[in-house]
């Protein structure tokens, strides 16, 4: 009796799937880094807004 499609490795139902997984990768791969890139600015600012208040305070306690 010839295999089952689930049992062969070699059936369409089994080689769809396998390239459906790395589009998945794919697609989810540059979310990361777009997340990462949108994350930094606010980084960057939340880390010069601290800076700033640091250097205002600095510069408060030198003047007074």
């Amino acid at each position: 009796a010839p295999p089952h499609d689930t049992e062969n490795p070699l059936s369409p139902d089994n080689v769809e799937k396998p390239p459906s997984v790395p589009t998945e990768a794919v697609t989810a791969e540059p979310v990361l880094p777009r997340t990462g890139i949108l994350w930094w600015p606010v980084i960057v600012l939340l880390g010069g807004g601290v800076g700033f208040m640091l250097i205002g305070f600095i510069l408060k306690k030198s003047r007074s």
